[in-house]
Formats: structure tokens, sequence, C-alpha cells
């Protein structure tokens, strides 16, 4: 009803003026970011993608986790570090979406 929303996903959206619609998401200053939605008109769903967010969340941990094993340098614990928090960080939106998605069905 006339609120700000932010949807950023990778595939077009199926949304037209007048179309009545479900979104769920996070609100963060002033504006509502949606992560999945539901365009009842049309019976059409759609999210930001949380698989994605899992995979790199994995892949930014096994990283980060080698540089640290494999170097004793402090740069790259530090980069470790980094890919390490990143990956915390990824994977937390990822369950965020995930959650988003299933309050929609």
């Amino acid at each position: 009803t006339g609120k700000s929303v932010s949807y950023a996903g990778a595939a077009s959206t199926i949304i037209n003026d007048g179309d009545e619609i479900e979104v769920t998401g996070y609100h963060q200053g002033g504006i509502f970011e949606a992560y999945a939605y539901h365009n009842i008109t049309k019976g059409v769903t759609g999210n930001i993608g949380y698989l994605n967010h899992f995979i790199f969340g994995v892949i930014f941990s096994l990283f980060g986790l080698m540089a640290i094993v494999n170097f004793s340098e402090t740069m790259e614990t530090v980069i470790g570090l980094l890919f390490i928090g990143t990956s915390l960080l990824l994977l937390r939106r990822g369950v965020r979406i995930r959650n988003a998605v299933r309050m929609l069905t």
C-alpha cells in the first residue's frame, strides 16, 4: 500500500502496475528489500536466489580455510579470515532469503 520496495533478482520479475503482490524480505533504511515475491494477480513467484548465496558462501569459506591452513604469513591469514567473514555474511543472507521464500508458500 504505497511503500517503497526494492527487488534485485537476477531473473526478470513478472509484476505490472495494478497487480496484487505479496513480498517478504528485510526492512533497511526506509526501503523494504524484497527477497521473494508472489504475484497474486498472475499466479507467479520469484526470489533473489538463495542457492547462489549458499554456493558462494561455501566456496568462500573453503578458500579462507585453505589460505589459513596452507600459508603461515600474516597477510594470508588476514585474507583467509576476510573470506570466511564474507562467507558467513553470504550464508546468513541465503538463510534469510530461503526463509522469505518459505513464508510465501
